[in-house]
C-alpha cells in the first residue's frame, strides 16, 4: 500500500467517531428506551470514564495500522488490519479486559461482532509461544497432506497464515521497492528464493529448504481465486493457508500436544531459531535482530523482541 500524508492526529479521529456513539443517561434507562431490557449492551457508551479509555485504544490502533499499513484516517481501518492488531496486542503481556476493551472500542470502526475475540497470553505463556521443531513435525504428522505441507513452510520460512496463499517463485516478481533489502537476509541458510504479499501489500522474499520446495512445486496449480476472512488472494499452489488452515494448525496441536499456541507460533519459532543460526555464526545481536525484522516482513527490529520471549 503507497505510504500517504499523515492526516489528522489519531486522538482527535477517535474522540470525533466515538462521540457519535455517547449517550450519558443510565445504562438501564437507554435499554428500557430501545425495548431491549437484559441484553448486553446498547451500541452506545454510557460513562465518560468508558469514552476515555476507548478513544484512547482506538487512537492506539489507529496508531499502528498507520505505522503498518499507511492508513489516513480510521475509516480505512480493516477488520483484517484490527485483528491482525488485536493478535499483537495479546503477545504483548496485557491483561484480557483491556484486550476485550480495545475490541470494543475497534468495532465503533469496523462494526458490531466483526472481529474474534483474542485470548490474552500471561507472561509465562509468551515464553512458550513458539513450537520446538519436533513439535512442528508432530503437528504436521496429525494433518493431511496439504495443510502439513503448509505446516512445515510456514515454520521453515516464517510466514503468517494469510502469506501462504500469495506464494510465487522469486523468479515471477520481485520484492517492495519502497524498501531497502540488505544482502545478507538468509545468512547461513540454503534453500530455494520465494515471494510473499504481507501485511500491507509489502512483498518479500522468503527461503524455504529444497526438499520442502521440490514438494511445492509438485503442488504447482493453475491460479486460483480464494477469499480469506473477507480478502481475496489468488494461490498458485494446492496446500493450506489463512484462517481455515490456522484453525486445523490449532485442532492438530491440540490432537499430537494437548496444547496450541496458535499457526503464529511457528513464526515465533522461526524468530527464535534464526536468531541463534545468525548469533552463532558469529552476527552482533542488534544486527541479528534488524536481519531477522527484515526476513519477518517488519522493517521494525525492536518488534523482533516479542517473539523472542
Amino acid at each position: 500500500m503507497a505510504r500517504r500524508g499523515k492526516g489528522k492526529p489519531m486522538d482527535v479521529q477517535a474522540a470525533r467517531m466515538l462521540s457519535r456513539h455517547v449517550s450519558l443517561s443510565s445504562r438501564h434507562n437507554a435499554k428500557e428506551a430501545l425495548g431491549v431490557a437484559g441484553s448486553k449492551s446498547t451500541g452506545m457508551i454510557h460513562s465518560l470514564r468508558t469514552l476515555e479509555k476507548y478513544t484512547d485504544a482506538l487512537a492506539q490502533a489507529g496508531q499502528w495500522a498507520r505505522e503498518e499499513y499507511g492508513i489516513r484516517h480510521l475509516n480505512e481501518l480493516t477488520p483484517e488490519m484490527a485483528q491482525s492488531y488485536l493478535e499483537q496486542r495479546a503477545a504483548s503481556g496485557i491483561g484480557q479486559t483491556q484486550l476485550d476493551a480495545d475490541r470494543n472500542a475497534i468495532q465503533f470502526v469496523t462494526g458490531k461482532d466483526s472481529l474474534e475475540r483474542v485470548r490474552a497470553e500471561s507472561v509465562s505463556k509468551q515464553t512458550g509461544r513458539a513450537y520446538t521443531a519436533a513439535q512442528v513435525e508432530r503437528i504436521a504428522q496429525a494433518q493431511q497432506p496439504h495443510n502439513a505441507l503448509a505446516t512445515r513452510i510456514a515454520h521453515a520460512a516464517g510466514l503468517r497464515a494469510h502469506e501462504l496463499h500469495t506464494l510465487r517463485p522469486a523468479a515471477e516478481g520481485r520484492p517492495s521497492v519502497h524498501r531497502t533489502w540488505s544482502p545478507e537476509r538468509f545468512t547461513g541458510r540454503d534453500g530455494e528464493r520465494y515471494l510473499v504479499t504481507g501485511k500491507g501489500g509489502l512483498v518479500r522474499e522468503v527461503m524455504i529448504p529444497k526438499d520442502l520446495a521440490r514438494e511445492l512445486e509438485a503442488r504447482r496449480i493453475e491460479p486460483q481465486r480464494v477469499t480469506d476472512r473477507g480478502v481475496y488472494y489468488t494461490r498458485q499452489y494446492d496446500i493450506g493457508g489463512g484462517n481455515a488452515w490456522s484453525k486445523r494448525v490449532s485442532d492438530a496441536s491440540m490432537r499430537a500436544l494437548g496444547r496450541s499456541t496458535g499457526a503464529h507460533g511457528f513464526r515465533h519459532a522461526y524468530a527464535q531459531e534464526r536468531m541463534r543460526e545468525l548469533q552463532n555464526r558469529g552476527v552482533p545481536y542488534n544486527e541479528a535482530r534488524r536481519l531477522l525484522s527484515q526476513e519477518l516482513g517488519h522493517f521494525r527490529p525492536e518488534v523482533v523482541e516479542t517473539y523472542l520471549r
